[in-house]
């Protein structure tokens, strides 16, 4: 991804293979003007508490 260029990432909190929060990380940390939008279908979800 180093190479891509890209002002948003629009994320799933629970991917298939792992942790949307986890990966907006691995995002920001290579490029830290991206924003992150984080999309979750389960209403009361631990996780997205840990997003912000």
């Amino acid at each position: 991804m180093a190479d891509l260029r890209f002002d948003v990432a629009v994320l799933d909190v629970r991917l298939p293979d792992g942790s949307g929060i986890e990966l907006c990380r691995e995002i920001r940390s290579s490029h830290p003007e991206v924003r992150c939008l984080m999309l979750s279908s389960f209403a009361e979800d631990e996780a997205l508490v840990d997003a912000a």
